[in-house]
């Protein structure tokens, strides 16, 4: 017999699943799916909004090994939407690399991925040693900024992008020097390069032999256009500087196009980097990846990142390394190891060890964390690479 008693459903909970399933509904479709998905890793961090109060106490324990009087620098760059596929130092049809290629002693990393495809959830664990599996791990210790100051390093954060994270936040307060621009990241009146003054300005200094310089950059954040001069429109056309009229599958050369140009501008950026740190005649090191990579309408449909199931160009992302001459004779076996394991498969939360390692920096530990370093003979290639999905979701990837 028909019940109504047992198909009855509360207002409330009907209120709560055609909620629930509007949510999911729009987690489909483009533009909602970012804006939701970023709300959600958002929701997360404000969680945690209180965990300057648990690390205020934390230490490494860090120290540089066999202490020297040398000058030494090293950077750390954060690139942003990056991916793989279109560098042409990795194989891209298009020239989209020629200053790079250029110069010695780049270390062009083949196989490493993002742990994750937001900003939001990438970014904390490349600079402290919080992975997937361990996710909150990010608000429990300080991050890699804070172990360079612990072992005697001058530390400057230079962001060109300002985010919402209370871990960048905190670093506001405890770093030697700190720059955050203001300009709105929708607009194209702010380049990364603009930074090069702030960078050049901590380089200047005489006060520290050695420091530690994280940059946090643009790169090809959407909008593509907007990330580069004029002088860098190489592959055209464009997309617009504004509004939506043009995005979609129908417009993927546009898309491509303008990209391609960011990844060209990323290029000299880079390069202007190096340049200034084999000005110093330091022992010094350069770090570039990028927090994770981009859908370019590859498949016919799908565009941007930060999905709940992440397609290789979401996760497969450019991992540089520079170091200098004096770094090769100061430090053969790390030079050496960064050379032996550019083909091995690795993961962006190997940044944290792999520039401790560079700089010499020990810690408790360590030892048993080296085989995470790219720059330790001894690396060891994850069993399963893992991303933090914007779900809150962990997934293996090859």
């Amino acid at each position: 017999m028909f019940s109504l008693i047992e198909n009855y459903v509360p207002v409330k909970d009907k209120i709560t699943v055609a909620t629930e399933n509007t949510v999911k509904k729009y987690k489909k479709i483009f533009p909602a799916d970012l804006l939701i998905n970023t709300w959600d890793a958002l929701e997360k961090r404000n969680q945690n909004k209180n965990f300057e109060k648990e690390v205020k106490h934390f230490s490494f324990g860090a120290r540089q090994n066999s202490p020297n009087q040398e000058n030494e620098t090293y950077i750390l760059i954060i690139g942003e939407t990056a991916r793989r596929h279109n560098f042409h130092i990795y194989g891209y049809e298009r020239q989209t690399t020629p200053e790079l290629e250029k110069i010695e002693n780049i270390v062009a990393f083949s196989d490493v991925n993002s742990c994750g495809t937001l900003t939001l959830i990438s970014l904390p664990q490349m600079i402290t040693r919080a992975d997937p599996d361990h996710f909150d791990l990010q608000f429990k210790e300080k991050t890699i900024v804070d172990l360079f100051r612990e072992a005697g390093f001058y530390t400057a954060w230079i962001g060109v992008q300002n985010i919402s994270s209370p871990i960048v936040k905190r670093l506001k307060n405890v770093t030697d020097y700190t720059y955050f621009s203001t300009s709105d990241i929708s607009s194209g009146h702010f380049f990364d390069t603009d930074v090069l003054n702030n960078i050049q300005q901590v380089l200047n200094d005489k006060k520290h032999k050695k420091k530690l310089i994280v940059i946090h950059t643009l790169g090809s954040h959407f909008r593509y256009s907007n990330r580069y001069p004029s002088d860098f429109e190489k592959y055209k056309p464009n997309i617009a500087k504004s509004g939506y009229s043009n995005i979609g599958p129908e417009y993927k050369n546009e898309l491509v196009n303008s990209y391609d140009n960011s990844i060209l501008f990323t290029d000299y950026f880079l390069s202007s980097v190096i340049k200034k740190l084999e000005n110093t005649n330091a022992i010094s090191g350069m770090i570039y990846l990028s927090d994770h990579g981009e859908n370019l309408y590859d498949d016919g449909k799908t565009i941007f990142h930060g999905g709940e199931k992440p397609t290789p160009y979401e996760y497969e992302i450019p991992y540089l390394v520079w170091f200098s001459e004096k770094f090769q004779n100061f430090y053969p076996e790390k030079a050496e190891a960064l050379h032996n394991n550019k083909n091995k498969k690795a993961s962006s939360t190997s940044t944290f060890y792999t520039l401790a390692e560079m700089a010499n920096i020990g810690y408790r530990n360590s030892e048993s964390e080296k085989k995470k370093s790219l720059a330790n003979p001894d690396y060891q290639t994850p069993e399963k690479r893992k991303i933090y999905t914007s779900k809150g979701e962990v997934i293996s990837v090859k």
